[in-house]
């Protein structure tokens, strides 16, 4: 049907554009785009888990708490982690 010659011996993928590159998709630097990514999901993540435990830690008034709010609180009286607030 169609009536015209569609180049049926060749491979289609080849010349169907996609988003995601297609078949033969090999970006440049991706593993330094990767790695910027990951730092970049730390550096929101971390103040956000630490934030999280104080507001934890300040909202339960009953006296008991999780190892992780326990675990934060012993850092920080160490010295090894310092309160978002003093940033």
């Amino acid at each position: 049907m169609g009536g015209m010659d569609h180049g049926h011996g060749e491979d289609f993928r080849t010349k169907v554009w996609s988003m995601t590159g297609g078949p033969h998709c090999r970006p440049k630097h991706w593993k330094r785009n990767t790695a910027i990514a990951m730092v970049g999901v730390f550096l929101v993540c971390i103040p956000i888990a630490m934030i999280s435990a104080e507001l934890e830690a300040t909202a339960s008034s009953s006296g008991s708490s999780n190892s992780f709010t326990t675990l934060v609180q012993e850092f920080r009286k160490q010295g090894i982690l310092i309160s978002a607030a003093a940033v």
